[in-house]
């Protein structure tokens, strides 16, 4: 009846059990709602994690994390019923999968913690997945197939960002307090003027920022400023 299930390392094969065996057993044994679902085991069966999450799908789970499920150079496709019945999903932590939603997909509206890396988003996809009221924590790690970086989360307090884009806009994100963004290369794309003052007009209550890399050249391009906006 344990509300949280994670299978890592620590799921030991025996001589007559496997990980898949493990993981199985447990799910077929289990009464009752699964809060939590966490694979943490490397080069697993695309067919096994399907049965997995479709399982867990129809058990009100509420925190996804499949962060080492795949093998270094294969993409994980999650499923389409993964979009449907996951409606009420306060975490999703992704990472090396293909996210394909329907085009009725407008995002998981009880989300407060998304966490994704290697993962590619195009625009639409990814305005889908952050905008939502009760984001609160933000992080893309290596993601691709989208020129802007466009937030729209009001109650977002932390967020965590490497990667490229050509344009960041934050909007309604007053209640940020911890920013990290590292913008590995920049192309040659148009930039808006006074980059500067338009990022930090969208964080009054920052309390920690990092920046690495080339977003200090993103923030110089435009006039230049006697003082940033209090």
């Amino acid at each position: 009846m344990l509300p949280h299930l994670v299978f890592d390392d620590k799921c030991i094969p025996t001589e007559h059990y496997t990980f898949v065996n493990i993981v199985d057993h447990v799910l077929s044994s289990h009464i009752g709602s699964i809060h939590k679902f966490e694979l943490a085991q490397e080069n697993l069966s695309f067919r096994d994690i399907d049965r997995w999450i479709l399982h867990v799908s129809r058990n009100s789970v509420k925190e996804l994390i499949l962060e080492k499920a795949c093998g270094d150079y294969e993409l994980y496709l999650m499923p389409s019923y993964m979009y449907v019945c996951m409606s009420r999903l306060d975490a999703l932590k992704l990472n090396k999968c293909l996210l394909q939603p329907p085009s009725t997909f407008k995002g998981f509206k009880s989300l407060r913690i998304l966490c994704i890396g290697n993962v590619n988003l195009d625009q639409e996809m990814l305005e889908n997945f952050t905008s939502c009221f009760l984001l609160e924590r933000l992080t893309l790690k290596d993601c691709h197939g989208f020129q802007q970086l466009k937030i729209d989360a009001p109650n977002l307090r932390f967020l965590l960002f490497t990667g490229d884009f050509e344009d960041i806009n934050i909007l309604n994100t007053l209640n940020l307090v911890d920013a990290t963004i590292g913008l590995r290369f920049r192309r040659s794309g148009p930039c808006r003027p006074t980059n500067l003052l338009k990022f930090f007009a969208n964080l009054p209550h920052i309390q920690r920022l990092r920046i690495s890399s080339y977003f200090t050249k993103y923030l110089a391009i435009g006039s230049s400023l006697e003082k940033l906006p209090s």
